[in-house]
């Protein structure tokens, strides 16, 4: 079972904000895309690490306690990239 976790990182003077992307030993960073909610963010930074490592499937996500941190986990290998 593979999982994907995502994060907010704020801007910086050298940087813009992004969600920086993580999953087994691969990590990556998305722009924050301002048209899209939080939410919307998250997922669209997650399916972009797993279309980047074809890992494709349903995967469903939620919200860690600290409020910052999101996880989606697959739970099929479908030949879609779903996240709910």
């Amino acid at each position: 079972m593979k999982a994907i976790t995502t994060t907010v990182r704020q801007a910086l003077s050298t940087s813009p904000v992004r969600i920086v992307v993580s999953a087994e030993s691969q990590k990556m960073s998305v722009a924050w895309d301002d048209a899209l909610d939080a939410e919307a963010n998250h997922r669209a930074a997650a399916k972009a690490m797993a279309v980047k490592f074809d890992w494709p499937g349903t995967w469903y996500g939620g919200t860690l306690p600290d409020g910052r941190t999101r996880v989606f986990v697959c739970a099929d290998h479908a030949n879609a990239f779903l996240f709910q």
